[in-house]
């Protein structure tokens, strides 16, 4: 159950960096 726990923990934060980049992007780019 921890395991699962620390998985779904890192996914999300992956989820968010994906998120912040493309965001990122989006308002770099014209």
């Amino acid at each position: 159950m921890r395991e699962l726990k620390t998985t779904l923990t890192f996914s999300l934060m992956g989820l968010g960096l994906t998120g912040g980049l493309i965001l990122a992007l989006m308002v770099t780019l014209p």
